[in-house]
């Protein structure tokens, strides 16, 4: 009897195995669905569209970008984490989307590195520190001497609540103590809108959908969150050079991410398409023309990125109380 069971034990043991490495060599051979947890139009949908463009190209399927929006990115990266670990269905997204968000959820927050598996980053790019032309300020300095003359006059705007941009002016107000009100808006449209009619005074928002409106005029940029400035704006300080600590991390971060559990061979395959596509020339240059720094990593990188910074942003979001909704 033993001699009849254990063959088919064995069979039974193997067969989830073949079946998977089978799945791996031709993978992919149908659709493969790119969630975007953003709205149209925005960075991040643009730089999922590139790399859905050319992993078509590579692989030969559809790589299709859909735009789950809701929750400052909670909506797409939930459904992602709960989606079939195949390959099928992938996660652009931000580190505002799959870190910041699920760290103000009151209960249950979504462990990126326990339901996902990075894949690769394509880029990041600083906060730029913007001011609205009415307000007396050319530098960091004055708008802090403004603020502690006038505690509580100033406004300060997010493009959202629980944005990477709120978290860092958050951060701001309270190592400067100048008691600025926040006030969210739904988007970078809006918040720009709000800053040119004076209805803030200061807000964070990326260079790339930023510095058309400084050049025309419509505002100004005084400093950038990050180690180092930016090769774009080599003029503007980072926060750190003004005298104030803590900045250096808070930047915006790019990259795909599968399901926990996804395939190795294919989520391998996934990160070599994902670390050569960005190093194609169009790619390279459309990432260098937005004011950002081009990564390209491994997954275990990208990995060592989020193990980074989540105590950073988890600090700030302690400190201030913030939590979706407030």
């Amino acid at each position: 009897m033993l001699r009849i069971i254990l063959p088919v034990l064995c069979l039974a043991v193997a067969t989830p195995v073949f079946g998977q490495t089978s799945g791996a060599e031709n993978y992919p051979n149908r659709a493969v669905h790119v969630v975007v947890p953003f709205p149209p139009g925005g960075v991040t949908d643009t730089y999922a569209r590139i790399l859905a463009d050319k992993l078509q190209a590579a692989l030969g399927q559809p790589f299709v970008v859909e735009n789950k929006s809701g929750a400052t990115g909670i909506v797409g990266t939930s459904f992602v984490a709960n989606a079939p670990a195949d390959g099928y269905t992938l996660l652009f997204g931000a580190n505002s989307s799959h870190v910041i968000s699920s760290l103000m959820q009151p209960q249950r927050p979504l462990d990126p590195l326990r339901v996902f598996r990075p894949l690769s980053m394509l880029l990041s790019f600083p906060l730029y520190l913007l001011v609205n032309n009415d307000v007396p300020a050319r530098s960091v300095a004055d708008l802090v001497a403004l603020g502690k003359a006038k505690p509580g006059k100033l406004n300060m705007g997010s493009v959202g609540t629980g944005g990477a941009g709120h978290l860092a002016i958050e951060m701001f107000n309270k190592v400067t103590g100048i008691g600025a009100v926040h006030i969210p808006y739904n988007g970078t449209q809006a918040a720009q809108i709000g800053l040119m009619a004076g209805e803030i005074d200061f807000l964070f928002e990326s260079i790339a959908g930023s510095q058309a409106l400084v050049d025309a005029g419509k505002f100004r940029g005084i400093a950038v969150t990050g180690r180092e400035r930016s090769p774009v704006l080599p003029n503007v300080p980072t926060l750190k050079e003004t005298g104030y600590d803590g900045f250096e991390d808070l930047v915006i971060c790019l990259g795909m991410l599968a399901p926990a559990g996804t395939p190795e061979p294919i989520a391998k395959r996934l990160e070599a398409q994902l670390m050569r596509i960005a190093r194609l020339p169009d790619v390279s240059k459309r990432v260098h023309e937005t004011s950002s720094v081009l990564v390209g990593g491994t997954g275990e990188d990208f990995a060592a990125a989020i193990r980074r910074e989540t105590p950073v942003w988890a600090a700030i979001i302690k400190e201030n109380n913030i939590r979706l909704g407030k």
